[in-house]
């Protein structure tokens, strides 16, 4: 649930340098957070890394408008928190089971499926 960029903020709560109320508002968590914190207070108890995978949410939202293109713009420091690029996005069984997901109804534009693409490509 957590995204990349907040890596930092996630290795400092393992580590008991950050209380969990700083680590909660600074990691942006979800409102389902508990779900979570079982894994995340085992994770710190017993010293195991937690790795931060979601794109950050900004970047999905940025192509969501503007397509993958839209990361075109982002400079190399922004770059480090997407996960490897290019991604598929025009055919395959992917597209297929995203468009039967959606019901079976075309996508209005394709960005909405490049950004779903990007979530989950960086959650693989």
């Amino acid at each position: 649930m957590f995204e990349t960029d907040v890596q930092l903020v996630m290795n400092e709560y393992l580590k008991n340098l950050i209380r969990e109320k700083n680590f909660l508002k600074e990691a942006r968590s979800w409102n389902n957070y508990t779900d979570y914190k079982p894994m995340c207070r085992v994770s710190r108890l017993q010293g195991i890394n937690v790795i931060a995978a979601n794109t950050p949410n900004r970047y999905v939202n940025l192509v969501s408008r503007k397509g993958l293109v839209g990361l075109d713009s982002l400079n190399k420091l922004a770059r480090k928190w997407l996960p490897p690029l290019p991604i598929d996005t025009a055919t395959g069984k992917y597209y297929d089971y995203f468009l039967k997901t959606m019901g079976g109804h075309k996508v209005p534009g394709i960005e909405i499926y490049q950004a779903q693409n990007l979530w989950d490509s960086s959650m693989a």
